[in-house]
């Protein structure tokens, strides 16, 4: 089993040191360029005419829903508070919130930090059990140490 020289574990600790500053430069400008979509156009929205709806239907959108009737298309739409959507806002939406740029940070940082003390552990471990082998290996062939005479 080869151990890592001094040189190459403080390599090893630098490369870690450095990778999370470059993931960081990575996520910030992913997160700041904005996406145009698939052929980089925007759909044309279309401006429909729209009236209250009559009262018949005054309990038909949920959730406190504002019903409303396009004349357009001839139909009623229900325009639904937040964290409600479907034709007559029935649905509930989970909101799910994107994380921060401090909290990828964070992450990283926490994570650099336990691979660097997972490779001194082992680092160490493998030290400590060559230490081991080595003494198992003189006993065994019967080292007394040093005589003085």
């Amino acid at each position: 089993m080869r151990t890592l020289g001094p040189s190459a574990l403080l390599s090893l600790i630098g490369v870690l040191l450095i990778t999370p500053c470059l993931l960081a430069a990575s996520v910030s400008s992913r997160l700041l360029t904005p996406s145009a979509g698939q052929g980089g156009e925007r759909p044309h929205v279309a401006k429909r005419s729209m009236q209250s709806c009559s009262s018949s239907y005054t309990n038909y959108c949920l959730n406190q829903g504002q019903c409303m009737y396009l004349v357009d298309v001839n139909q009623h739409h229900c325009k639904c508070e937040m964290g409600y959507y479907g034709p007559r806002c029935a649905n509930q939406e989970f909101l799910v919130q994107p994380m921060g740029e401090e909290t990828i940070l964070v992450i990283i940082f926490g994570v650099g930090l336990l691979v660097i003390g997972l490779s001194g552990l082992l680092y160490f471990c493998c030290k400590w059990h060559k230490k081991r082998r080595f003494l198992a290996q003189q006993k065994g062939q019967g080292y007394k140490g040093v005589r003085t005479t």
